[in-house]
């Protein structure tokens, strides 16, 4: 990934995330990674910085992560996005994988439940 090649003590990635957030079709408020994706966002000291990791009294964030299962782990808030990692996986030919591929960045909008999308 590109986040790779980058210094870690002197990049903030905020830019890149306020980009495709910008390219979204809607509010950005949640952003999902898989587990590498989330250490190697975490290994930014600007992330390590702006990450709000006390949970706060926002009901809407706590019902949005709300009995998710084991599966998901609520990491903080950047910003006004709350950021969780996602680490389901299913088993192929008895080999466990994961469901969202290594570097993986979702993000997304609590509010749309239901709704189909693509891209």
């Amino acid at each position: 990934t590109e986040w790779s090649k980058r210094d870690k003590s002197t990049y903030d990635p905020t830019d890149d995330i306020e980009a495709y957030a910008l390219n979204a079709s809607g509010v950005v408020n949640i952003i999902v990674f898989d587990p590498k994706g989330w250490a190697l966002f975490r290994s930014f000291k600007a992330v390590r910085e702006k990450l709000d990791t006390r949970r706060g009294s926002n009901s809407e964030l706590e019902t949005a992560v709300k009995d998710l299962g084991e599966a998901v782990s609520y990491k903080g808030m950047y910003g006004d996005t709350a950021i969780v990692v996602y680490s389901g996986q299913y088993v192929e030919n008895d080999v466990k994988k994961n469901f969202l591929p290594d570097n993986t960045m979702v993000l997304g909008n609590t509010q749309a439940r239901g709704l189909r999308t693509y891209g």
